[in-house]
């Protein structure tokens, strides 16, 4: 049986262009990416009416899911597939969630959804176990701030990171995908040092070494701060508290 919900996991860019894929090669006329029909069109514009999509101003509340249930009274015409697509569903309330579960689980006949998150680890585990999930692998664009500089690379300056800091003026949503973007740094990192031993004596040199322990540091003080990311005008605080705090050699 096909499940009715996708949890896509990725950036914004890489989830704009999967759904955009899907929606295409599910609507399209001509079954063929990009032809420029009109149904492309309006899946490019945002005007189809076969589409909804709900973005959140902060945490989501039951109004902006009202349109759910309005919709989902209407039986569809044999055939016909509507699709909801929700952003940011680290964001929904457990009182969301709760009032989607069934309708996540077994919407009318024709009804999808499409699920959107960069924060796995924030999404609430009943709405996540609705759903088929999708990582999206690889980044659709190079990640790499100067923010990273500061923590990946020799950088360490306050005055300096104040300065990059104001410079680039990181929204909420920037500043989750580009921490995920450091852990996946670090990880690298993690498996470069495991891949250059030959042997059980070297392994556990290595487990006993600064180097190994501050990759391990680093990547768990970053997952600890996805726990709580920012709220909303308060990306500069928040990154002002990594940067005091994040675990640096002889920290």
């Amino acid at each position: 049986m096909e499940t009715p919900a996708t949890l896509i996991i990725g950036n914004k860019e890489q989830t704009n262009i999967f759904i955009d894929k899907k929606l295409k090669n599910i609507l399209c006329n001509t079954k063929s990416e990009d032809c420029g029909c009109s149904e492309c069109r309006k899946i490019e514009s945002g005007q189809h009416e076969y589409i909804v999509k709900i973005t959140p101003q902060k945490k989501y509340v039951i109004s902006d899911i009202e349109i759910i249930f309005e919709k989902i009274k209407f039986e569809l015409e044999d055939g016909k597939q509507f699709f909801f697509i929700l952003e940011n569903v680290h964001l929904l309330t457990s009182a969301c969630a709760n009032k989607l579960l069934k309708t996540l689980e077994e919407p009318p006949t024709g009804y999808k959804f499409f699920l959107i998150t960069n924060n796995e680890n924030l999404v609430i585990p009943t709405i996540k176990s609705r759903c088929l999930t999708q990582h999206l692998s690889g980044n659709t664009k190079d990640l790499k701030n100067p923010i990273m500089e500061f923590f990946i690379g020799t950088k360490n300056d306050p005055i300096e990171f104040e300065r990059e800091l104001k410079n680039q003026n990181l929204p909420e949503s920037e500043t989750v995908e580009l921490i995920n973007e450091m852990i996946h740094k670090f990880h690298e990192q993690y498996v470069s040092l495991q891949k250059n031993c030959s042997s059980e004596e070297e392994i556990e040199l290595l487990t006993n070494s600064q180097e190994y322990k501050q990759v391990q540091k680093s990547i768990n003080f970053l997952k600890q701060k996805l726990v709580m990311p920012p709220q909303q005008g308060g990306s500069i605080l928040f990154w002002r508290n990594i940067f005091l705090n994040f675990p640096r050699v002889n920290s």
